[in-house]
């Protein structure tokens, strides 16, 4: 009989986790209230788009490139927004 090594599975677990928190956390705060019950799928788009973020001592800068799909070619404000 071999014991079953499942380190890798609680850090998979802890990482999902994290992941989740964060994207719920980034709809809660910079997502209108219409998106207050978005899914993972209705979000994915804004997460997978390209961009460059610049941290200083004061301030974090995030520059997202447009998405060039026509599905979601749209103003980024509707997808974002300063806070």
């Amino acid at each position: 009989m071999y014991e079953l090594d499942n380190r890798k599975d609680r850090v998979m677990t802890v990482c999902k986790l994290a992941l989740a928190n964060l994207a719920m956390w980034t709809r809660d705060h910079y997502f209108p209230a219409t998106y207050a019950h978005a899914t993972w799928e209705r979000l994915a788009p804004f997460f997978q788009l390209r961009g460059v973020v610049v941290s200083t001592r004061h301030t974090v800068s995030v520059e997202l490139c447009p998405s060039t799909s026509g599905k979601y070619a749209c103003p980024m404000g509707v997808f974002w927004c300063s806070r």
